[in-house]
């Protein structure tokens, strides 16, 4: 199970992360990439972590029951809290490399592949 904890601390990580950062842009734009301003791709880094961290929990609660689902929802509020201990350099990478990682972590909850 502890395969289960980490995919979905870093899933609530990756949501939070993202709805931090566009919040934080929108107060502060001078305190972020010129990038991420201009382009739509934090948007829809937004909308795929959270899209994802949203379908965890019916795959959790379709593969394991009630229970663990709840314990899923438990996970990605801890990886929410959790992304707060991470400084802002750390916080653009893992921005950068949150829709990869959502690919491999929802392809192996969904069963596509083993990791």
């Amino acid at each position: 199970m502890g395969f289960y904890i980490v995919t979905h601390l870093l899933l609530g990580a990756m949501a939070g992360n993202a709805a931090w950062l566009l919040n934080y842009s929108k107060q502060f734009p001078s305190q972020v990439p010129v990038w991420f301003l201009t382009t739509a791709y934090p948007t829809y880094i937004f909308w795929i972590s959270i899209g994802s961290a949203v379908l965890s929990i019916p795959t959790t609660l379709v593969q394991w029951g009630f229970i663990w689902s709840l314990a899923t929802i438990g996970e990605l509020l801890a990886g929410v809290f959790l992304v707060g201990l991470i400084p802002f350099t750390g916080r653009i990478l893992l921005l950068i490399s949150s829709i990869p990682l959502t690919i491999v972590i929802m392809g192996s909850l969904w069963g596509l592949w083993y990791i």
